[in-house]
Order: C-alpha cells, then sequence, then structure tokens
C-alpha cells in the first residue's frame, strides 16, 4: 500500500474527516480501540510487566547507598544472630562495590555507586548492628584531548 493507503484499512486522515473538535479525546480513544486493539502477552511471548514487578518487589535491597559532597556511603544493616559480622568482605572498584558473605555466608551483592571514587581511603566500621562503608569521591575524571583532523 501506499504511504497513506494505511494498515489494515485504517486510514487516519479519512477518519479524522468527521472529528469533533470539542470531542476529540472519546473519538481518538476509540479509534484506538478500534484499530489498533491487541493482546500484549501474545505481542510479547507471553511477558507479563505486573509479574515481572512483582519479582522485583520481593527482591527488596537490605542496604542504603548515599553521598555527601566529599563521600559515598552504603549503610548495611546486619543482623548478627544471622550473620556473623567478622565473616563481611568488601571490595570496591571506581565505579561499583562488591560485599562478599553478605546476606548469607557465600553470597556476593554488587552495589552499584552513583559517582566514581578514589582507590584509596575506603573504610568500614561495624557499631550498633550496621556496617557503614565510607568511600572518597574521585574528583579527577582522567580527560583526554583528541586533536581534530581537517
Amino acid at each position: 500500500m501506499g504511504p497513506f493507503g494505511g494498515f489494515n484499512g485504517f486510514n487516519p486522515f479519512k477518519m479524522m474527516k468527521d472529528a469533533n473538535p470539542f470531542n476529540l479525546q472519546s473519538q481518538m480513544k476509540d479509534i484506538m480501540e478500534k484499530n489498533l486493539s491487541f493482546d500484549p502477552k501474545s505481542l510479547f511471548g507471553g511477558y507479563d510487566r505486573d509479574e515481572d514487578e512483582k519479582d522485583s518487589e520481593s527482591k527488596t535491597e537490605s542496604y542504603t547507598v548515599f553521598e555527601t559532597h566529599e563521600d559515598v556511603y552504603i549503610r548495611i544493616p546486619i543482623d548478627s544472630t544471622e550473620v556473623n559480622p567478622k565473616r563481611i568482605k568488601v571490595f570496591y572498584t571506581s565505579n561499583r562495590a562488591t560485599i562478599v558473605n553478605y546476606p548469607e555466608d557465600g553470597n556476593r551483592e554488587q552495589v552499584i555507586l552513583p559517582c566514581t571514587v578514589k582507590r584509596n581511603g575506603g573504610k568500614a566500621v561495624y557499631r550498633d548492628g550496621v556496617l557503614e562503608v565510607k568511600m572518597v569521591k574521585d574528583w579527577d575524571h582522567h580527560y583526554t584531548e583528541i586533536d581534530i583532523h581537517l
């Protein structure tokens, strides 16, 4: 079909010729329901976004990440009856932290940091059932100039 021949007989110009500008919203809704109705599950092979959101809600993060002007913090509440705080290890790169043996032995929790941090200067303190990891922000973004050849 031509560019204005429509899809499955749908011609937007013909449909809008008799449109009433005062009732446009309801007319557009009717047009969309008549010509674009489909089952989203059949389109995406049975994928249901609502079920996926329910799964992600059940996997709530048990840590908090926040930043100040100079540092990035991760605060992790730890129940010492379930997890031995001495067994937890924390590793980090410039943009990600890894918490080992949390929330269970053998597990690894990956935490994406909100900004880049320096390799040195990180500290971790366990106090009152909370493990607090502090990392210093990296302000040097390692810019390199690229010559433009004309």
